[in-house]
């Protein structure tokens, strides 16, 4: 099968998902740094998410066939990678899990995905208590 990998981008949550600005797009939002997936088979995202009251929680990922170093040393632009709504409106406290399989944007995407970034969103007038997400898969043989 070959070797296991796995990104947390976020295990807990550092505050800065809380309510200041919520109702405002994009001010509560994430963006990872881009992770290196070149070569991954079996890709999957897995995300669980809590809040003080109601959950409403986005997850987009960008994916790129530029290689996570490229895309960390400069300002990235839509030419640089594909838009891929993960989840919109996500409401429960439940650990989630998509393969990339799943997701209908890529369903159309021919390139290779060498990169990856997720961007998290709380559009809740409530705070993140805890967020994790995950990006796995295998390499090598």
């Amino acid at each position: 099968m070959g070797i296991y990998q796995c990104y947390k981008p976020w295990t807990g949550t550092d505050g800065s998902l809380a309510t200041a600005g919520a109702g405002v797009e994009g001010a509560d939002q994430k963006t990872s740094e881009w992770l290196d997936i070149a070569n991954w088979e079996q890709k999957s995202i897995q995300w669980e998410v809590d809040s003080s009251g109601t959950i409403d929680f986005n997850i987009n990922m960008h994916i790129s066939p530029n290689s996570a170093y490229e895309n960390n040393q400069k300002t990235c632009t839509t030419d640089d990678y594909l838009n891929v709504l993960v989840v919109n409106g996500h409401s429960t406290a439940v650990l989630t899990r998509l393969e990339f399989d799943d997701l209908d944007e890529l369903a159309l995407y021919n390139g290779p995905i060498r990169s990856c970034r997720i961007i998290i969103d709380n559009d809740q007038a409530q705070a993140v208590t805890g967020c994790q997400v995950w990006v796995e898969g295998w390499s090598g043989t």
